[in-house]
């Protein structure tokens, strides 16, 4: 199954991000996800495993190193 759409960006509170990642992996969206990824670890490994299967692109933000301070930290 697709979507009308060939990305998703999520931005929702970080307790949304896993199943908001899987309902669009599934539909073969690919993902970029605002840090942190989410809760806990468990759960991801099937989305990255679904990426892979789908040759999605999914990426985390860390819009952060992008900051002078960070980078010389």
């Amino acid at each position: 199954e697709s979507s009308d759409y060939d990305a998703v960006a999520i931005t929702a509170p970080p307790f949304m991000h896993l199943p908001v990642a899987k309902a669009a992996v599934l539909k073969n969206c690919h993902v970029f996800i605002e840090k942190p990824l989410g809760m806990s670890v468990i759960g991801w490994n099937e989305i990255s495993n679904i990426c892979k299967e789908k040759n999605l692109i999914n990426y985390v933000s860390f819009h952060h190193r992008h900051i002078p301070y960070v980078k010389r930290l």
